[in-house]
């Protein structure tokens, strides 16, 4: 699941522990430095330094990033940062990479913003830093936009050969052949199954060129959800929160999960017998506990 990062962080904390003591697998954090969507002057408070307080506050339940963007840290500090989390946490470590997508965030914190093929090249090669640093007891490495010479990341991480590695966005012909080349696993967006069909087709034959077996990749849809015990406190729901939105209450069926338990069911099945292996899940409903307690016994459970 992935909780709200802007509130009161005694509020996440106990949403975290209360997500781990329900059975979910992993807690994942976005990366942004100031809010994306709403007030850019509203609170948000930073990816790693939420992975590493959750990690310390629960002890079975993984800690992730969907995603990182690649340009807000020097991939060889990054390594450092991810094995010493890892290490911290007893090996609970995700994480999921992205190229970094919000201009405005960049530029307000004085950081580059290029071209989108220059960056998701940047965050192959930052990729591939990473698990040098990982793997080898001594890393060199000296590519087109990174390098390090004779570095150390010790201690190594606890999982091997390195933490699970993502890369979330659904590009045809760059995003998904990184994957196929050095991701663990592909995180998309909510997606119609058609269009996520046709992706997983893509990411199929970049596999292919890759020499890569497509199973080998785990495959996970971020999507929020918005659930309710039923129809008619669903529709209270999901009119509040369209207008908070600012769309039609008809849209978010094409935004998010939607639904009773049953319904939710139903449209996870279609998603796992595509391929999907994990779902990263916002709740969008009028207790986020309440949601998600109704998820893990409803919906969670018909998969177990």
């Amino acid at each position: 699941m992935m909780p709200p990062t802007g509130g009161e962080p005694s509020e996440v904390v106990a949403i975290c522990q209360q997500a781990e003591a329900m059975g979910y697998g992993c807690v994942w954090f976005a990366d942004h430095l100031m809010p994306p969507y709403t007030n850019p002057e509203g609170p948000l408070l930073e990816c790693w330094t939420w992975l590493t307080t959750i990690a310390a506050k629960t002890s079975r339940i993984r800690v992730g990033t969907m995603t990182l963007a690649n340009g807000f840290r020097q991939p060889g500090v990054l390594a450092k940062m991810a094995a010493s989390l890892d290490v911290i946490s007893g090996g609970r470590l995700e994480i999921g990479m992205g190229a970094g997508w919000s201009e405005r965030e960049h530029k307000a914190y004085g950081l580059p913003f290029l071209a989108t093929p220059t960056r998701i090249a940047q965050m192959a090669e930052a990729i591939a830093v990473m698990k040098l640093l990982f793997t080898q007891r001594e890393a060199t490495f000296k590519g087109v936009y990174y390098a390090i010479e004779g570095a150390y990341c010790e201690p190594k991480p606890l999982q091997k050969p390195h933490p699970p590695i993502w890369v979330g966005g659904a590009g045809e012909k760059l995003t998904l052949r990184v994957v196929a080349r050095h991701a663990d696993g592909w995180n998309c967006p909510h997606l119609p199954l058609p269009e996520l069909r046709h992706k997983l087709d893509v990411l199929a034959a970049h596999c292919r060129v890759a020499g890569r077996d497509p199973a080998s990749i785990r495959k996970s849809l971020l999507t929020s959800v918005l659930i309710a015990e039923n129809e008619a406190t669903l529709a209270k729901a999901a009119l509040a929160l369209a207008e908070r939105q600012n769309v039609a209450v008809e849209q978010l069926p094409e935004r998010m999960l939607v639904g009773t338990p049953e319904q939710c069911a139903r449209q996870l099945r279609s998603y796992v017998d595509l391929g999907i292996t994990d779902f990263i899940l916002p709740f969008r409903s009028l207790a986020d506990a309440r949601s998600m307690q109704l998820f893990i016994e409803r919906v969670a459970s018909a998969f177990a």
